[in-house]
């Protein structure tokens, strides 16, 4: 899916929260539709500028304020960048050989099969 793609969905998922309430149960399937495109899209942009900063080392810092690391690295005039589309805080999680950057996706639990996440190689 191209980024127009993506931008469409947002923008259709935009309109029906303006009008949920009339729309029911399909319009929250084209929200979330929307805001699953627009989180995988914010996602990969996160794991960018995670990648920059483990090349130059400095995971360390990035760790200890993962929110404050996307709110410099992305900008956003309208949320706090650092929230998924749910308002929930997007997730480092470290492994052994990776690291996991986790959106908890519509339900905002961790572990479930709506979870969206993309992965760092140490």
């Amino acid at each position: 899916m191209n980024l127009q793609n993506i931008m469409a969905l947002v923008a259709a998922g935009g309109i029906a929260a303006s009008q949920k309430d009339a729309i029911g149960e399909t319009g929250e399937k084209l929200i979330n539709i929307a805001k699953v495109a627009a989180v995988t899209l914010e996602l990969a942009q996160i794991r960018t500028a995670f990648y920059t900063e483990v090349a130059m080392g400095n995971v360390g810092k990035v760790k200890r304020d993962f929110s404050k690391f996307i709110r410099e690295s992305m900008t956003s005039s309208t949320r706090d960048p650092a929230e998924d589309f749910w308002e929930n805080p997007y997730r480092l999680e470290e492994y052994g050989d990776h690291y996991e950057i986790i959106s908890f996706g519509p339900d905002g639990e961790n572990a479930t099969d709506d979870d969206l996440w993309v992965e760092v190689q140490k």
